[in-house]
């Protein structure tokens, strides 16, 4: 075993657990809203050695609880630096649309390092730190800039033992931290499970779960304030893209 899988075995993944396990007594009673997301992702390779990938998402996300839907559009972009290393670049609008006649404009643009960690079997174990800028112009109030870091550990998963070709099924697990620049402080912590299915070459399917705890400002505590069902399909126009996204970045959404 080599010695970034020790440490990916003894401290980072623990290391994320016990984060999780301490964000989830910070969450009042209140009970989370559900939120449901319907998105459809493509890739494909921008460069002839598959170096580079690019790809795009759309979505809906609607919450009957909360009154409000939710569209979003993303463009991205993966450099692969060697194998499981990666780069990646997003720009993202989203368009938020409330009971009250209120719209929520967001555009957010990131920069990550996905570093794979090491695995253990067919598991394995990845870190993407994000660098994120948000901008957010809402009905009737002034805009609003954000600069925050998100830093995901998570694992993936097949099970079968000819992983990741056509009819494998495979879960995933991770746990991701949001924290805002200015003023400085933890926002948010997302946990997320989900269970995938390789339907060919060019095509996957992935239905996921997201439990969410926010705090709008810093010395407060930590509310579970969403649970997200997500149902996502992948479809890629080259042979052999699925394979190079898993490796280097693990499930398809984001």
């Amino acid at each position: 075993m080599s010695r970034v899988s020790r440490i990916a075995i003894r401290w980072i993944a623990p290391g994320a657990a016990l984060v999780l396990l301490a964000a989830a007594p910070l969450a009042r009673a209140d009970d989370p809203t559900n939120e449901y997301d319907f998105s459809l992702t493509t890739n494909h390779p921008l460069s002839a050695d598959g170096t580079w990938i690019g790809g795009a998402n759309i979505g809906y996300y609607r919450n009957w609880e909360a009154g409000y839907r939710t569209s979003h559009l993303q463009f991205n972009a993966i450099r692969a630096l060697s194998r499981g290393n990666s780069l990646r670049f997003a720009v993202i609008g989203e368009w938020k649309y409330e009971a009250d006649d209120v719209s929520i404009e967001t555009t957010y643009i990131q920069a990550g390092w996905n570093v794979r960690l090491g695995s253990v079997g067919a598991a394995k174990f990845t870190n993407l730190l994000r660098a994120e800028y948000v901008d957010e112009q809402q009905t009737d109030e002034p805009d609003d800039q954000s600069l925050r870091l998100r830093e995901l550990i998570g694992v993936q998963m097949p099970f079968s033992r000819q992983p990741y070709a056509s009819g494998t099924t495979y879960g995933y697990a991770n746990g991701e931290l949001y924290y805002l620049i200015d003023p400085s402080y933890f926002q948010r912590v997302d946990a997320r499970v989900g269970i995938g299915y390789v339907i060919n070459d060019l095509m996957r399917l992935e239905a996921g779960y997201d439990a969410r705890w926010t705090r709008s400002a810093p010395g407060e505590s930590m509310e579970w304030a969403l649970n997200t069902w997500s149902l996502t399909f992948t479809a890629v126009t080259d042979r052999g893209v699925l394979d190079r996204l898993t490796d280097i970045v693990g499930r398809s959404t984001d």
